[in-house]
C-alpha cells in the first residue's frame, strides 16, 4: 500500500528530475532551490534520488543525471568498435 508521504515525495522526485532535464541534465542547488522550497525535504529527497542512483553529484556539487562515470564508457565503447569496423570494411 503507498502512503500518502511517499506520494509527495515521489512528486517532489519527479520536479527535480524534470528541472535537470530541462537545465540540459545538470543543476545546481541555486536551481534547486527555487523548485523546491523546503529544504530539509529538498535535501532528504536528493539524499534518497543520490542513494537510489537516480542521480549524481559532480565534485563541484552540481546535481546531473544519465552520466554516470562508472558507466559511461560502456555505452560509448561498442559506438567506437563499430565506427572502428566501419573504417576498414571501407577502406
Amino acid at each position: 500500500m503507498t502512503m500518502w508521504w511517499d506520494l509527495l515525495k515521489e512528486d517532489t522526485e519527479q520536479v527535480i528530475l524534470r528541472e535537470i532535464e530541462k537545465e540540459g541534465g545538470a543543476l545546481g542547488m541555486k536551481n534547486l532551490r527555487e523548485v523546491v522550497p523546503d529544504e530539509d525535504k529538498l535535501k532528504s529527497t536528493l539524499d534518497d534520488m543520490i542513494n537510489q542512483g537516480k542521480i549524481f553529484v559532480h565534485e563541484d556539487g552540481i546535481y546531473y543525471h544519465n552520466i554516470n562515470p562508472k558507466t559511461k564508457w560502456k555505452k560509448v565503447v561498442p559506438v567506437v568498435i563499430v565506427w572502428a569496423a566501419w573504417l576498414l570494411w571501407t577502406s
